[in-house]
């Protein structure tokens, strides 16, 4: 008796919690029938095309997905002929590859000294050093290219100029009109947003659409402990700037003829030292015996700024 009511019991158990215990079946049975996950295999390069399923030799090309139905039918592939990479080789790689990105695209040293004329608009191929008042005279050497700054290294009280504080920018270009006889040059939004926004206008002259002019000049600007020196590269790709856009009220742009936001006087100059490597200053001396004018740029001051002005550099400032 005792086992008949034990029994029935546990028959009135399971009957009760039937749907729970085929539930738990379900989820067991699904589990251990789930699909393998896709092995990855390597796959070789031969006449150009990529052999997944065959062993063929050849250079690797990468992993490949497949769902072999065992994973004993994978061919085997003879990798023996394949280079073999250490760990140090490959942070030697990585290594190399930062340094190639952050390698700049110009080098200071090899720009020459050539005569300049300061006017707003440095361009071509120069490099020349002022004093703090020199500089602070020019506005900071205010330019009216439109320039991004890209990076910012080096120590201002440093006494090698090349060691200095190097602020690095590029030119943004133009923004052009794409009419064949327009000759429409844009200033370009320092935003990037902003200068699609440009671009979705037509020519303020023509109607016709705009473009952007790309323009690959960069420079540099290094500030020592002797003062600074400015350094240009390349030539820009594109003309001075004929209209300039502003933002209405309603959100509209406006047209507007280019007004500079730097402007110089050429009634006053007076010279800026070029920049004189280290392993020029042991023949300095000689060159400037051999002749009679030195190798100088000169530069523009505004003429408010006349009065002020009370330093005149040497020909040569050794750096």
């Amino acid at each position: 008796m005792p086992d008949l009511l034990y029994y029935t019991l546990v028959v009135c158990l399971v009957l009760s919690n039937l749907n729970r215990i085929i539930w738990a079946v379900k989820t067991i049975y699904k589990y251990l029938t789930r699909p393998r996950a896709p092995q990855l295999v390597p796959y070789f390069d031969e006449n150009g095309k990529s052999n997944i399923q065959t062993g063929s030799s050849g250079n690797l090309i990468g992993m490949g997905t497949i769902h072999p139905p065992s994973a004993t039918e994978i061919p085997a592939i003879d990798n023996s002929d394949a280079p073999t990479t250490t760990p140090d080789d490959t942070a030697a790689a990585r290594r190399k590859s930062k340094s190639d990105l952050a390698a700049p695209s110009h080098s200071p040293e090899v720009i020459p000294d050539i005569p300049f004329t300061w006017d707003c608009w440095p361009d071509g191929d120069l490099r020349f050093s002022l004093t703090a008042e020199q500089f602070h005279a020019t506005q900071d050497l205010g330019t009216n290219w439109v320039m991004e700054t890209t990076r910012t290294k080096g120590s201002s009280r440093a006494k090698n100029w090349l060691k200095g504080r190097e602020t690095r920018r590029r030119c943004l270009g133009a923004i052009k009109c794409q009419g064949p006889n327009c000759s429409m040059h844009l200033v370009p939004a320092a935003r990037k947003i902003e200068r699609y926004r440009q671009l979705e206008e037509k020519c303020v002259e023509c109607r016709s659409n705009l473009t952007t002019q790309s323009c690959n000049v960069e420079t540099s600007l290094f500030q020592f402990a002797e003062g600074f020196v400015f350094v240009n590269y390349g030539v820009h790709t594109h003309t001075t700037f004929t209209h300039s856009t502003a933002l209405k009220p309603d959100g509209s742009l406006a047209f507007a003829d280019f007004n500079p936001r730097f402007q110089v006087q050429t009634a006053d100059t007076f010279p800026i030292a070029p920049v004189v490597n280290d392993s020029e200053s042991d023949h300095s001396n000689d060159a400037n015996n051999n002749t009679n004018e030195p190798n100088t740029a000169y530069l523009l001051l505004p003429e408010a700024q006349k009065q002020t002005r009370s330093c005149i550099l040497s020909s040569q400032l050794m750096l």
